[in-house]
């Protein structure tokens, strides 16, 4: 995330087609309460093996 900080002015997080979150960078952060993140990264075709597996192993699930 710390390239987001950087590289852009506004951020717009979208689920499944809804936009969930929007704002700079800091109004975000003031947003959520986070412990911790995962990012993730891919150069394929978007996978939903990757994100049932990703959501298998979500905490509080």
């Amino acid at each position: 995330m710390e390239e987001i900080e950087y590289l852009c002015d506004y951020i717009v997080i979208m689920d499944k087609g809804e936009i969930i979150a929007n704002g700079t960078y800091d109004e975000l952060i003031n947003k959520i309460d986070l412990v911790e993140f995962i990012e993730i990264e891919y150069n394929n075709e978007f996978n939903d093996d990757v994100v049932n597996e990703i959501k298998k192993n979500e905490r509080g699930c």
